[in-house]
């Protein structure tokens, strides 16, 4: 039988309807709201989020893909 690692402490919550971004990791749970690209109520001017399991990373993004924040998976 294969053990099976997770990448993550303890978990991701990803949530939205509010339109404000939001990445952060609390007692090792991470949370992430990726905003909004087209009605931003913060000042990215629009963002979304991307999770790499690969890099062990995740984070949120601009429109133009720049990083805004990237937190550790």
């Amino acid at each position: 039988h294969m053990k099976h690692e997770v990448p993550f402490e303890r978990g991701i919550v990803i949530s939205g309807h509010t339109h404000i971004s939001l990445l952060r990791k609390d007692n090792g749970i991470i949370f992430m709201n990726p905003g909004s690209l087209s009605l931003p109520k913060d000042r990215t001017g629009g963002s979304y989020g991307t999770i790499d399991f690969k890099k062990g990373i995740i984070s949120l993004r601009n429109g133009n893909g720049f990083e805004l924040k990237t937190l550790a998976l």
